[in-house]
């Protein structure tokens, strides 16, 4: 049919390589509104990932992996099994670019890939670690790798700590880096050598990071150090409670240690 023909004819990719499958496997809806069936793109990584038996395997194996997803926006779904046409069709193209380039480079996840590599590569220089090396640590490595790319974007885009909306996310984003650096044995500001990873990699597609720069640091310096503090006093109130409670935490305390962390 038309569909297979483009993949096979136009784009050349071999017909055993092509697979049709039904509503369940090969239609896109959540819900109510736009839905419509959709076009699956894989990429087998080859054998040294293991053996290729089916492609009814693929959502189970490391082999096979999804990298880009087309969806045929036709229909307008009520949600209860009822498709009307749409009047204004479109194509709905999904495609993962980090996974997309770990599918090129040949690696395992977004954390391999080269630039991203390059500031987890900063964060093991200052705390003096290896990848790999041990699960716990790989941990702390790459949360503190993606939060430092959303803190930087976030402050370059002029957000700012708070209690409260975007800010609050912000100051949760930058505190869980902080927490997980404590792990590795960073007990001091530290991020801010990592927003210029961040941005000498980034710059070439987002110009106006260099213009952000030394806010960025700035703010983050700060946010790093108020919490910083914070748990230093956090410490000596935990310590205070834990030696007069005998065994048994009060409610009210474990709120506001709890509290603290925020």
């Amino acid at each position: 049919d038309e569909a297979f023909d483009i993949w096979n004819k136009k784009m050349g990719i071999p017909a055993e390589r092509i697979f049709r499958f039904g509503k369940e496997d090969n239609f896109w809806e959540h819900g109510s509104g736009p839905c419509g069936p959709c076009s699956e793109i894989h990429f087998d990584r080859g054998e040294s990932y293991g053996p290729f038996e089916s492609f009814e395997q693929a959502s189970e194996c490391d082999r096979i992996v999804e990298i880009w997803n087309l969806v045929f926006s036709q229909f307008d779904s009520d949600g209860n099994g009822n498709y009307a046409e749409m009047e204004t069709k479109n194509i709905d193209t999904g495609m993962g670019l980090e996974r997309l380039a770990c599918a090129i480079q040949g690696v395992d996840n977004l954390f391999e890939v080269d630039t991203v590599k390059n500031i987890m590569g900063k964060i093991c220089e200052i705390a003096d670690v290896q990848y790999k090396n041990d699960e716990n640590t790989d941990v702390s490595l790459r949360v503190i790798t993606d939060h430092i790319r959303s803190t930087t974007f976030m402050v370059g885009d002029g957000i700012t700590p708070a209690n409260e909306g975007r800010g609050y996310v912000l100051r949760r984003v930058l505190r869980r880096a902080s927490k997980y650096a404590k792990s590795l044995g960073i007990d001091k500001p530290f991020m801010a050598e990592l927003v210029d990873v961040v941005i000498r990699i980034m710059e070439p597609y987002y110009p106006y990071l260099h213009e952000k720069k030394n806010i960025c640091k700035q703010i983050i310096t700060a946010e790093e150090e108020k919490f910083l503090a914070t748990l230093a006093g956090g410490e000596k109130r935990f310590e205070a409670i834990a030696a007069k409670a005998d065994g048994v935490i009060s409610g009210a305390d474990a709120f506001m240690l709890y509290d603290l962390s925020l």
